[in-house]
C-alpha cells in the first residue's frame, strides 16, 4: 500500500514537472513571436528545446503509467 502511494506521488510529480516545461514552452514561444529581431531566434530555439523535453516527458510518463503509446512499434 505504501509502495503504491509512493508510485502515485512520483507519477504526480512527473506530470507536474512536464506541465511546467509545457508552460515554459508557451512562454518562450510568445517571447519568440513578439520579441524583437535580435533575440527572436534565441527565444524560438529555447521554445523548441522546452517542447522536446515536454514531449519526452509525456512519452516517458505514458510508458511508466503502463498506457500504450500511439505508434509504439507494435506489429500489425
Amino acid at each position: 500500500m505504501a509502495q503504491r502511494a509512493a508510485e502515485a506521488a512520483g507519477s504526480l510529480l512527473h506530470w507536474r514537472l512536464t506541465a511546467w516545461f509545457y508552460l515554459g514552452y508557451l512562454g518562450w514561444l510568445v517571447n519568440g513571436i513578439f520579441g524583437h529581431d535580435f533575440y527572436r531566434i534565441w527565444w524560438l530555439g529555447l521554445a523548441m528545446c522546452s517542447l522536446g523535453i515536454c514531449i519526452g516527458g509525456v512519452v516517458s510518463g505514458l510508458a511508466a503509467d503502463g498506457e500504450s503509446i500511439p505508434g509504439g512499434g507494435e506489429e500489425r
